[in-house]
């Protein structure tokens, strides 16, 4: 790779395999040299390369991203610690304001602490510094959190995350993290905060502040149940802008799922409620369908697989539906089609705006045409 110059290059995208073959110490400094040549590179990604082992501290790495006008860097999977997200950020923070043009920062997969996250902060308080933050997976903690209140808001300067995106799953923040986002929260576009235990404490202080800026809200798997989801229900008309909620693997049960039923029929924008994998039973679906007539969203699509409600609860639905016609709404209801076979199939017919009877088919076979499935996260956002 270093005997060829590449001053022209502008995206590099290396994604390694488990089954390929481990990189060298030489091969970590042919890279490194390489990239140095690359002055007009703007989009580098390399995603699994175990860098961590074979440059601990990352300072190779480092001097090859100097004065690069970078506009998207992912570097996953690459067991990156402190030392090397702080090399990295005096690469980055200390460039000239002429190649400042990062927006997109992803460290997915990784080692870094709190302590890491300080470091590349700054560059997210620079004029048209990065708004799109992903660190799911590392070890942020409670301390992370303190860290993004501390580095983006402060009471003469104001916020420095509006619409912006961070990814925060899957770092061990509690319900104390949580309060430390309260400052910041109300500003941010994409706020992905499942997969850690937050509980209804932590629910309940995010809800309070939702803002009129949030478009993305995942909160699957981080121990709510039905104390945290009525409390999010109950804010949710603060969230004119919300397009996805992703409450999926939480434990919500009937009374906190008619809650956020409630709410969301005030969020106009609202395109995708993920509530799968709860244990709403029959009880929690008729407690959705009791709220089904006030929904007027267009497109909409619900997530109701894995909520154990039989076909008892599916029936909730199909009357629901029956009384209160959505089929030119573009609608998609998702439903444990083994387990409510019949009911899913009626409706399936009440939403498709269209069906065509296969030839030689029962009618309970029926081939039914409709809408193309609804995306999953907002135009122009990485789900």
């Amino acid at each position: 790779m270093h005997h060829v110059s590449a001053p022209d290059l502008r995206v590099l995208e290396a994604v390694a395999s488990d089954r390929d073959t481990r990189m060298t110490g030489l091969d970590v400094l042919s890279c490194t040299k390489w990239l140095a040549t690359c002055s007009g590179i703007t989009d580098l990604v390399m995603n699994g390369m175990k860098w961590e082992q074979l440059d601990p501290g990352g300072q190779n790495l480092a001097n090859s991203l100097i004065n690069k006008p970078l506009r998207v860097l992912e570097l996953s999977n690459n067991y990156l610690m402190d030392d090397s997200l702080k090399c990295l950020a005096d690469a980055l923070v200390l460039r000239p304001a002429s190649v400042r043009s990062l927006e997109v920062l992803n460290l997915d997969i990784n080692c870094g602490t709190a302590v890491g996250l300080a470091a590349l902060l700054p560059l997210g308080s620079q004029k048209g510094g990065v708004k799109n933050w992903a660190f799911r997976h590392n070890k942020l903690g409670d301390a992370g959190c303190e860290a993004i209140r501390g580095a983006m808001f402060t009471k003469h300067v104001g916020c420095h995350v509006s619409d912006t995106s961070w990814d925060l799953r899957t770092n061990r923040i509690t319900s104390k993290g949580i309060e430390s986002l309260v400052d910041v929260f109300p500003a941010m576009a994409v706020a992905r905060l499942g997969c850690n235990p937050l509980g209804d404490d932590g629910a309940e202080r995010l809800s309070h502040c939702i803002g009129q800026s949030l478009l993305l809200l995942d909160l699957g798997h981080a121990g709510i149940g039905d104390s945290g989801a009525a409390s999010l229900g109950r804010k949710l008309v603060n969230a004119t802008s919300l397009q996805d909620l992703l409450l999926a693997g939480n434990e919500i049960g009937a009374a906190g799922a008619g809650c956020l039923a409630d709410g969301w029929g005030y969020v106009a924008n609202l395109r995708f409620v993920d509530l799968a994998y709860n244990p709403l039973g029959a009880d929690g679906v008729q407690c959705i369908a009791q709220e089904l007539p006030y929904w007027c969203q267009s497109p909409f699509r619900l997530s109701l697989a894995g909520v154990d409600c039989g076909d008892e609860g599916a029936q909730y639905l199909v009357r629901a539906l029956d009384a209160n016609p959505r089929r030119d709404y573009k609608w998609s209801i998702e439903l444990p089609s083994s387990k409510c076979n019949v009911a899913y199939s009626h409706i399936r017919q009440l939403l498709e705006e269209k069906a065509e009877l296969v030839e030689g088919a029962s009618p309970e076979e029926e081939l039914l045409v409709g809408e193309a499935p609804i995306e999953d996260g907002p135009a122009g956002i990485a789900a």
